[in-house]
């Protein structure tokens, strides 16, 4: 349970690492902008 509680916050850790992820999705919103644009 503990070593749970240990990749909970290995989880927050990812999320500082995956500031990539939030990016990618922003590129995507950029490219549905696009599809509405088109």
């Amino acid at each position: 349970m503990k070593q749970a509680h240990k990749h909970g916050r290995g989880s927050g850790d990812n999320l500082l690492g995956g500031r990539s992820q939030p990016m990618r999705l922003g590129v995507f919103t950029h490219s549905k902008t696009e599809v509405s644009d088109g």
